[in-house]
């Protein structure tokens, strides 16, 4: 490997999890594709969300009224999104509170259901940091942790490409550093304690809170509502951002340092 690899920047959006699949892969499981914006809430389309969605009753209520505006297409979902999360009501602030957990068990579930391996994501980093070498941030703006399952099988041997802290995915020295704006499915925080009731829990939690939370990441939970932190066994929360609409800089959950790390490299990537 060159001692000075060129830099480059790379976004990764919902396109590329959502053809995640090659002729590499023996099979895919067509109806668990990684969703894009318009699908999350189309249970008409998907029915096979309905198990999913049901775990989070108050998603599953205001879910009847983002499905028709999914078949709108274009930002109407975003925008939908953002009203009910901002909403005057806090009888639907609170059901909307369910939102974020049943798009992050959903992530999880297409993730895992859909191919055997994330192809196209090795296609990706087989070529930018082994067949032209170099030095790459990815700019995720997905929730789900494909790009990381790709890395991780390419360095298997040397484990050069772990996450188990959330200091690891801008870890000095590493030649691929990845940068979640959005959060992750393996992102949790603590929620405070409330006599073993979720739903009470989560209706009064305030999203803005949580902000300077210490992130804990956290590997293969199937089911978000169940999970404990393993430090209190208090219940947990998901880190992704939501509503979907305004990602911009304002909407980021991932730490300070991961923006300046993404905003020092940008600044003198060559490619973008």
């Amino acid at each position: 490997m060159p001692d000075k690899m060129p830099k480059a920047c790379v976004i990764i959006g919902a396109g590329a999890s959502h053809d995640v699949w090659n002729e590499g892969a023996a099979h895919v499981n067509i109806p668990w594709q990684p969703p894009l914006a318009t699908d999350l809430f189309d249970i008409g389309k998907h029915p096979e969300y309905a198990p999913i969605l049901s775990r989070y009753p108050g998603a599953e209520f205001l879910s009847q009224y983002l499905g028709p505006v999914s078949a709108q297409g274009g930002h109407a979902i975003d925008e939908a999104l953002r009203d009910l999360a901002f909403h005057d009501d806090p009888r639907i602030s609170k059901q909307f509170n369910q939102i974020p957990p049943y798009l992050r068990d959903l992530i999880y579930h297409t993730s895992r259901q859909y191919a055997p391996i994330p192809s196209c994501y090795i296609q990706l980093v087989i070529e930018l940091l082994t067949t032209t070498p170099h030095e790459v941030l990815f700019l995720v703006l997905n929730y789900d942790d494909l790009l990381e399952i790709a890395l991780g099988r390419l360095a298997s041997l040397t484990k050069e490409f772990q996450f188990k802290e959330i200091d690891d995915y801008i870890s000095p020295g590493r030649q691929a550093k990845v940068v979640k704006l959005h959060g992750s499915i393996d992102w949790f925080v603590q929620m405070p304690h409330y006599d073993n009731d979720w739903a009470f829990a989560v209706g009064e939690l305030k999203l803005s809170s949580l902000t300077d939370s210490p992130i804990w990441v956290i590997g293969d939970v199937t089911d978000a509502k169940i999970h404990r932190m393993p430090s209190s066994h208090d219940y947990s929360y998901p880190v992704i951002t939501a509503p979907l609409a305004g990602k911009g800089s304002s909407a980021t959950v991932c730490p300070a340092t991961h923006i300046q790390v993404a905003k020092d490299f940008s600044g003198t990537a060559e490619n973008s």
